[in-house]
């Protein structure tokens, strides 16, 4: 099996497209999609949407495979446990210590955690205001 191309672009979606011999219409009929809508997608004047851009690759005879950094995996598990066990700045908090003591003051990596444990207690809090 091949490796998975880790880019979304214009461009390869244009190539692949090349490559198959097919028209903008044929992927756009594929795809269930407006062939205006297809075009502004391949001529790069607009971002696709998760399903948008899941629909071309799969009618191109891809797929498209979205990975989450472990970082945000862990948070979302906290966040979603928390939903049944009470809080969830609680359980983020213990998973932030979980980091923090696989790194070193003065490391790149403590530093750069740190700074990402204060944006997110900022997200947390924001979450908690809108739910009041």
């Amino acid at each position: 099996m091949e490796s998975p191309l880790e880019i979304w672009s214009p461009e390869l979606v244009r190539q692949i497209r090349a490559d198959l011999n097919l028209t903008q219409r044929e992927v756009a009929d594929r795809c269930h999609m407006k062939v205006a809508t297809y075009k502004r997608i391949e001529a790069g004047r607009g971002d696709a949407t998760t399903a948008q851009a899941s629909a071309i690759m799969n009618a191109l005879g891809g797929r498209l495979v979205c990975e989450v950094p472990a970082e945000l995996a862990a948070m979302r598990r906290a966040l979603a446990g928390a939903r049944d066990a009470g809080s969830a700045k609680a359980r983020l908090d213990a998973l932030i210590k979980e980091e923090v003591e696989r790194s070193a003051p003065g490391d790149d990596q403590y530093e750069e955690l740190r700074a990402r444990i204060e944006q997110l207690e900022r997200k947390i809090e924001e979450s908690e205001r809108q739910a009041i």
